[in-house]
């Protein structure tokens, strides 16, 4: 495949991709004129030249300019390995899992603290109905005491 083959494939590429719709688009990601594209990609010097390759790739760096300009190669650049490996996903994880079960335990306490104020208040209400000689809790609708006949 020749250089000026390769060139359009990698602006048919792009241009399949969306990068660009046409070739005014891509022009002015390129900082040039449309023309020049016009003319470069039809392979007419002085516009199409190593340099105007190098600028297609500054602006489309996934294009690979080893490629482009030598033949060697793929086409597109490799992807880099992921920001965040496999073994700092897991390590989140189970930071996240030790977090749950903190939260879980500090839950739990909170219920139980609330269980035995539930509970005091309780036999605080017993101990005033005896006091006040009133019957606590008369009924289930209301939360009232009920004051006891003599």
């Amino acid at each position: 495949m020749e250089k000026i083959e390769r060139f359009q494939a990698a602006y048919n590429y792009l241009y399949g991709k969306g990068a660009f719709h046409n070739k005014t688009e891509c022009a002015k990601i390129l900082g040039r004129s449309r023309a020049h594209v016009s003319e470069a990609y039809s392979g007419r010097a002085p516009y199409f030249n190593d340099r105007f390759l190098k600028s297609f790739v500054s602006a489309f760096p996934e294009i690979s300019l080893e490629w482009l300009i030598n033949g060697t190669g793929e086409m597109l650049v490799k992807k880099e390995e992921p920001e965040q490996p496999k073994d700092i996903l897991i390590d989140i994880y189970a930071q996240l899992i030790r977090r749950v079960d903190d939260l879980r335990i500090q839950l739990d306490a909170e219920l139980k603290a609330v269980h035995e104020e539930r509970m005091q208040l309780h036999a605080y209400i017993t101990q005033f109905a005896k006091f006040a000689k009133v019957t606590p809790y008369a009924s289930e609708e209301v939360a009232t005491l009920k004051v006891a006949e003599k």
